[in-house]
């Protein structure tokens, strides 16, 4: 659903993007898609979010796509990993998380916070009780090879930017 000019949610996002630009958190990235390379879309964010620092994640810098509806922010955003990353609250089938933060700031915190301490706990995630079975199990029990695994992540992740007519830098996306 697109977030239509002039409506609350419109309105916010572009307050929400400007105060984005004087002063976001360092690392992160953040701005509204863009259509034909001139018109922006404020229903879906191109994000990317860096690992955490002295965890396995450090290093990464992940993408992610924040999908809005006219309800923001009293409905929070859907966030959706781009590509897949291997993550105990990240399903493979059904990729989008909704965390309850109403402005992109904090979700991204909130994100970022994610991959170092996945929600494990059901009565946290509201409805949602599935998770990557593969990706908890080697956090739970395994958790040299899981945080292995997650180094090689970053790895890859590390080196993927381009830059913004913004001077921002954020991957490429498919949008």
């Amino acid at each position: 659903m697109m977030v239509p000019v002039g409506c609350d949610a419109y309105k916010r996002l572009v307050a929400e993007r400007k105060a984005w630009l004087m002063k976001r958190p360092e690392g992160f990235h953040a701005r509204p898609g863009v259509l034909d390379g001139t018109k922006e879309i404020y229903s879906v964010w191109q994000c990317a979010i860096p690992g955490l620092k002295g965890t396995p994640w450090e290093g990464g810098l992940y993408k992610v796509d924040l999908l809005f509806t006219d309800k923001y922010p009293e409905k929070p955003p859907m966030c959706r990993f781009k590509p897949l990353i291997f993550h105990p609250n990240i399903l493979p089938k059904d990729p989008f998380l909704v965390c309850n933060c109403h402005n992109i700031k904090d979700t991204m915190l909130y994100l970022q916070q994610l991959l170092h301490k996945p929600v494990i706990n059901p009565e946290h995630l509201g409805k949602r009780v599935e998770f990557n079975d593969r990706a908890l199990i080697m956090y739970l029990f395994d958790r040299e090879k899981y945080d292995k695994k997650i180094r090689k992540q970053a790895i890859k992740f590390a080196t993927d930017k381009v830059e913004l007519d913004i001077g921002e830098e954020l991957p490429t996306f498919d949008i």
